[in-house]
């Protein structure tokens, strides 16, 4: 059974995936720091109840486990 952490990191890894692949790119901005706040706002619309820094921390171990 997954917890809440398992779902998190799972999208998170879903959306870096998405966003590697294409999908997402609606969501890309000049700065990258603008990019990324999309990013972790995509993740927490799909999974809410998480902090700032959960997101954070899911979505860059998403692109880190993603690759």
């Amino acid at each position: 059974m997954e917890n809440d952490t398992d779902v998190l990191r799972r999208v998170a890894y879903d959306v870096a995936d998405s966003y590697r692949a294409g999908n997402l790119s609606h969501l890309t901005r000049p700065e990258w720091r603008l990019t990324w706040k999309n990013l972790t706002e995509e993740v927490k619309r799909r999974c809410p109840g998480f902090s700032k820094p959960e997101y954070d921390k899911a979505l860059n171990d998403g692109f880190t486990d993603s690759r």
